[in-house]
């Protein structure tokens, strides 16, 4: 307790250069306790994306990723009212990420859909796996410590979809702790699976 007490206080004078209030999934205990350090690195690489992308949207400065996200939050209010999102990330830029992502972390969150309408035309996207995976045990343990993630896979969980879970998300956007690079890395996640979804020509 002395020695915690005794770092916060340098960090607090400044006497020490490099103390860094600054959290990262890589010296995170939960996300360390569930992935490999490879899907660690695709972790941060999905996040950095994420924040890098709505902070130049937003016009904020992305060395500040916790008031980045929150004003992404509070921007995509709008969505209640007009039926579409504000600040949209191209399918194109996803894709490319997501292509980079070197791990099996994609497969330990998200799961390749295809949905026909009623027209025969093929729509391809991504969801969330709301079983048996990584990203729902780092779920159910952050949502141990942060009862709006717990609300997020309880929905997730119960509807197999995002509709509710975007609501939450668009209803009460000051209820999520940006300051906790995990939720943010939830977030990034949430969004980018929105976003990703493309059309494909229906067969002839």
């Amino acid at each position: 307790m002395l020695e915690k007490l005794r770092s916060i206080l340098f960090c607090t004078l400044g006497f020490l250069a490099s103390c860094n209030t600054e959290q990262s999934l890589e010296n995170d205990e939960i996300v360390a306790s569930i992935f490999s350090s490879d899907e660690i690195k695709d972790l941060s690489r999905i996040h950095d994306f994420f924040s890098d992308e709505i902070c130049q949207t937003i016009g904020f400065d992305n060395s500040k990723p916790k008031d980045c996200f929150e004003k992404y939050l509070e921007e995509n209010r709008k969505t209640a009212f007009t039926g579409s999102y504000p600040n949209v990330i191209s399918e194109d830029l996803i894709e490319e990420m997501l292509q980079s992502l070197e791990s099996n972390v994609f497969d330990e969150i998200w799961a390749d859909q295809i949905y026909v309408d009623e027209w025969s035309r093929k729509h391809e996207f991504i969801s969330i796996k709301n079983f048996n995976s990584k990203y729902v045990d780092f779920l159910e343990s952050v949502g141990k410590q942060d009862n709006e993630i717990r609300l997020l896979l309880k929905d997730l969980q119960l509807t197999g979809a995002l509709g509710s879970t975007n609501y939450r998300l668009i209803a009460y956007p000051n209820k999520f702790n940006t300051e906790d690079v995990k939720v943010r890395l939830i977030i990034a996640i949430h969004f980018i699976t929105i976003f990703s979804s493309k059309d494909i020509e229906a067969p002839e």
